[in-house]
């Protein structure tokens, strides 16, 4: 399906991506942002992440937010790239239940030489897997 911006007040067009495509655009960036409830509050957190699989995983600290608010619940996650110069960009978002990983097989998979290096400080030693129910995505072009 594709918008016509202009029917916003802007130029452009707006696409939606195939499945295949967004995991390629989500295993392209290295940062991406949680949504969760944290609370009866939504948060939004970034997270440096990797993509196997079918599936999003990122490390987290044991007896941090993340870990204390996500493990069996609904969340979304959201990756994207914005280029300010044209305002084009593409954005790709999942939604699904996230779980701690504890699964042997897949820590072991996921504990590799080139394994993902968080960026926040810190002891980050548990594994968050977001399976998704949803993934969709779209590209905007000015």
């Amino acid at each position: 399906m594709v918008f016509e911006l202009s029917q916003m007040g802007a130029r452009g067009s707006m696409t939606d991506v195939d499945v295949d495509r967004c995991w390629e655009l989500m295993a392209s960036r290295p940062v991406g942002r949680l949504g969760m409830v944290v609370d009866s509050a939504v948060a939004i957190l970034p997270v440096n992440h990797t993509v196997q699989d079918g599936a999003v995983y990122f490390r987290t600290s044991a007896y941090g937010t993340i870990a204390r608010h996500v493990d069996g619940s609904v969340v979304a996650f959201e990756v994207d790239r914005i280029v300010d110069e044209d305002w084009s960009g593409w954005s790709v978002q999942v939604q699904g239940c996230a779980r701690k990983v504890d699964d042997p097989e897949t820590l072991a998979r996921l504990w590799t030489p080139t394994r993902l290096h968080p960026w926040a400080p810190g002891i980050r030693n548990v594994w968050i897997e977001i399976r998704p129910d949803r993934v969709t995505g779209r590209v905007v072009r000015s």
